[in-house]
């Protein structure tokens, strides 16, 4: 029987999340051929998405307003605020639903007043179920929470910590999260979905050819800024930049003056503003390995920059966390994990054109198998067995 899916994003701004939000679309309507699929977002979030993605897709694109825009200036984390503002989202989606039989509806990215509001209202209303994507949120609440009770209660973890009833998901996008969520959340437990974040197909790049002849050309990719190990990503180039590597910086410019940071280790320097998806995967076509020096060994939250690399079939010079062991673990060596920055020196000490090419073929073989299992192909057949 044919039946409507909502896709619904309130978060994002203009250019945030485009490859999952066009990678989930896709992967949405391999689960389900027949239905009928709905993508609501702000109007520059849709402007951006893939044109043609609605008619080949079959997708009715629908403008609606951003949550911060409905917050009119103030703080998302302020229930007295935020709530008014979510219950405005929540009369969009039932606009959007009226009349039609709701197999599904994605919340692709949440914050703890959406899943607070949405999960309590859900089941009262809809027979569907109701999933929500969680992209950076929990990492987020890691960083900062307030200390008034209030704010606490309506926060993200705090939500998270009572619970989903029947019927309410809420999906990670990589492995490892589930387990980590686990510990901070047990009663959430048993909504937890699991489904890998998809490698976008229309970016799939085929093998560079390497020339040993030639400096192995690094890249970092993503939000170039200390936060995201950018720091240490110069502190690499300044050291090894030679005839043997050139350092790529793939991304916006995110450093802050204050952090007093030096860029002449790098050929390739970081984009002063937005840049442009073409570009940036024109780019990413030329260097031959991916290297992030991650902060932390715990990760909260699924990078887009190793979603990048498989894109790429870049292998990748990374810091351990629990999410990199348990892709290693499940799909083997997609390049070289390290433990921290003396590994990471060690590592560029070491290596060689010579031991590039000794493993790339092998790297690349297990970055073909994980960009397959995350074709909108495959991950659409574990939602469809997910969702009735």
């Amino acid at each position: 029987m044919k039946k409507t899916i909502l896709l619904i994003d309130i978060i994002s701004h203009e250019t945030m999340h485009i490859p999952f939000n066009e990678g989930y679309i896709r992967t949405i309507r391999s689960a389900f051929p027949d239905d009928e699929i709905i993508f609501a977002a702000t109007a520059g979030h849709i402007d951006n998405i893939d044109h043609e993605l609605a008619i080949k897709f079959n997708v009715t694109m629908v403008k609606i307003p951003n949550l911060r825009d409905l917050l009119n200036g103030k703080s998302p984390h302020s229930p007295l605020y935020c709530l008014p503002a979510v219950n405005k989202c929540w009369d969009k989606i039932k606009e959007l639903s009226e009349g039609k039989s709701i197999r599904l509806a994605s919340i692709l990215g949440s914050i703890g007043p959406v899943i607070h509001t949405f999960s309590k209202k859900w089941n009262k209303s809809y027979s569907g179920e109701l999933h929500f994507i969680q992209h950076d949120q929990f990492a987020r609440v890691k960083n900062w929470r307030s200390k008034n009770p209030i704010v606490r209660y309506f926060d993200y973890l705090s939500v998270l910590r009572r619970g989903l009833p029947e019927r309410q998901r809420l999906v990670v996008l990589e492995l490892g999260l589930k387990e980590l969520l686990s510990e901070y959340a047990p009663k959430l437990i048993p909504s937890i979905l699991t489904i890998e974040h998809p490698v976008l197909e229309s970016e799939w790049l085929v093998e560079k050819p390497f020339n040993a002849s030639e400096p192995i050309n690094v890249g970092f990719v993503g939000h170039c800024g200390k936060g995201k190990g950018f720091d240490k990503f110069l502190a690499l180039a300044e050291r090894f930049s030679s005839n043997e590597y050139n350092f790529f910086a793939i991304g916006k410019n995110n450093i802050r003056p204050e952090d007093n940071l030096s860029l002449k280790g790098l050929t390739v320097l970081p984009s002063d503003g937005y840049l442009p998806r073409k570009d940036f995967i024109d780019l990413l076509n030329k260097v031959d390995i991916i290297c992030l020096p991650l902060p932390v060994n715990k990760s909260f939250v699924s990078s887009g920059s190793i979603i990048d690399a498989f894109a790429g079939l870049k292998p990748l010079i990374i810091t351990e966390n629990q999410s990199i062991n348990a892709i290693q673990d499940k799909y083997g060596e997609f390049g070289k994990i390290v433990e921290n920055q003396d590994e990471l020196d060690t590592f560029f000490d070491e290596f060689s054109a010579e031991k590039f090419i000794e493993n790339m073929h092998n790297w690349q073989d297990t970055l073909k198998n994980i960009r397959k299992h995350r074709s909108e192909k495959e991950l659409g057949k574990i939602i469809a067995q997910e969702v009735m």
